[in-house]
């Protein structure tokens, strides 16, 4: 398997239903084999309906699996048990995808030969944002854009909605650290940036790709001051 795509979910079945659609529509060539994997992080709502439809389409290669544990670094570090590809691409539930996505990954660890890959996450508003959100704000909402060129990263952060690294450079660094994380409605995160970050002190190369692009909607709630205050 060439690439594996893992996707920890946790109560948010519309939005995985509408991501599963996206990849249905992934401009990929047939010599590139890949896969996702759904990493239910102990949901109570239909998110296992949900992907069972999607099981019976037989669109693309999907797997389903039950991390109990709450915990999204638990259940990333499930997920990364069940996967089998060389490249393991990580991206949220919420998100929509540029068609390339899948492609643009591949290739860029194809031209840099690198361990690693952060690519462009832009934000999706559904209304238009308070005026008090400014844009030195987003970040905490998932924003990343480190500019239009390629570029290896160095001490810049990485966000979980959408990076990549090579199976071999997870197996020489070890998982997510369980410690932190997102866990249910509780806002804490940094599992991203701590794991990529341990990477690039292990010498590994990692590389900021524009093309690999996703857009993170934005849930109404999101732009109340005391979401702010509370995260």
């Amino acid at each position: 398997m060439d690439i594996s795509v893992i996707v920890c979910t946790y109560n948010r079945s519309n939005h995985l239903q509408n991501l599963l659609h996206q990849f249905r529509g992934q401009i990929i060539p047939d010599d590139i084999k890949w896969e996702i994997i759904v990493m239910d992080n102990n949901s109570t709502d239909d998110t296992s309906d949900v992907v069972h439809e999607f099981l019976k389409r037989k669109d693309f290669i999907l797997h389903y699996h039950r991390e109990n544990i709450q915990g999204k670094s638990f259940a990333l570090n499930t997920a990364l048990n069940k996967v089998s590809g060389r490249i393991i691409a990580f991206t949220d539930d919420d998100v929509l995808l540029d068609k390339n996505w899948l492609k643009t990954v591949y290739d860029t660890f194809q031209e840099f030969d690198c361990d690693g890959l952060c690519g462009r996450i832009l934000l999706e508003f559904p209304q238009k944002p308070p005026k008090w959100l400014k844009k030195e704000l987003w970040g905490f909402l998932g924003y990343l854009y480190y500019g239009d060129k390629v570029l290896q990263i160095k001490d810049e952060p990485v966000f979980g909605g959408n990076m990549a690294f090579t199976r071999e450079i997870i197996d020489k660094t070890g998982g997510f650290n369980t410690e932190i994380g997102r866990s249910g409605n509780k806002l804490s995160g940094r599992e991203d940036t701590e794991f990529a970050r341990r990477i690039i002190e292990a010498g590994g190369k990692v590389m900021y790709q524009p093309s690999a692009l996703v857009w993170h909607i934005m849930d109404q709630k999101k732009f109340r001051k005391s979401y702010f205050k509370k995260l």
